[in-house]
C-alpha cells in the first residue's frame, strides 16, 4: 500500500511539472481551430499542391526544411496547419535572436490549399496563433514582428499592431512590437 501511494504522489508531481513546462517553438501546437506541427517529406505533394498557381515564389524543396534547433542565434521553421487531418495552411516564419529578448520574428510566408481559400483561414490562424504565443510567451526572446507583403495583403491588415514602414520592387514591408500586435488582437 504505501509503494503505490507513493508512485502516485510521484506521479502527480510528475505530471504538474509537466503541464508547467513552456511549449518549444517546434512542439507541435494546438490551436482552438487547428493544429500545427513541423513540415516532413511526407508533406511533399500537398505542398506542391499549395504552391500550384500561386504567386509566392515558394516550393516543396524550399518548404522542407530540417527540424531546426529553436536554441540557436537564427532558425526558420516550417509548418503545417491542419483541423483534424486536414491540411489546410503552410507557413514559414524566419527568427534571430537579439540582446534581452529583442529578436525578430519575420513572416516569411503563409499560403493556404486552394480547397481552403476564402474561408477566413488566414486570418482566424493569425488571430489564433498570436494569442498563443502571448499567452505561453513562446516568443519571450522576441520582440519585433516584420513581414514583406503585396499592397493587397497590407490593405487587408491581417496582423494587426504592424505598419508599413517602406515600399520595395511593389511589396511593403510591414513591422510592430510583438506587444503591440497582441494588445490589437
Amino acid at each position: 500500500m504505501t509503494i503505490i501511494l507513493k508512485l502516485t504522489i510521484i506521479g502527480a508531481i510528475h505530471k504538474n511539472y509537466q503541464e508547467n513546462i513552456v511549449p518549444s517553438l517546434v512542439d507541435p501546437i494546438q490551436l482552438p481551430t487547428y493544429s500545427g506541427r513541423i513540415i516532413v517529406e511526407e508533406d511533399r505533394s500537398w505542398l506542391e499542391e499549395v504552391f500550384e498557381g500561386s504567386e509566392q515564389e515558394f516550393s516543396a524543396d524550399v518548404a522542407i526544411i530540417p527540424t531546426p534547433d529553436p536554441t540557436t542565434q537564427h532558425f526558420q521553421i516550417s509548418a503545417v496547419w491542419s483541423i483534424g487531418e486536414e491540411r489546410i495552411i503552410w507557413t514559414m516564419n524566419d527568427y534571430t535572436r537579439g540582446l534581452d529578448g529583442r529578436g525578430v520574428v519575420v513572416g516569411g510566408a503563409i499560403a493556404i490549399h486552394p480547397n481552403h481559400r476564402g474561408q477566413g483561414h488566414h486570418q482566424r490562424y493569425i488571430n489564433e496563433i498570436f494569442a498563443f504565443v502571448k499567452e505561453t510567451d513562446l516568443h519571450d526572446d522576441f520582440s519585433l514582428y516584420t513581414e514583406t507583403v503585396t499592397p493587397a495583403a497590407a490593405s487587408s491588415g491581417i496582423v494587426p499592431g504592424v505598419e508599413a514602414q517602406a515600399t520595395q520592387r511593389g511589396s511593403i514591408l510591414r513591422s510592430g512590437l510583438l506587444q503591440d500586435i497582441y494588445d490589437s488582437i
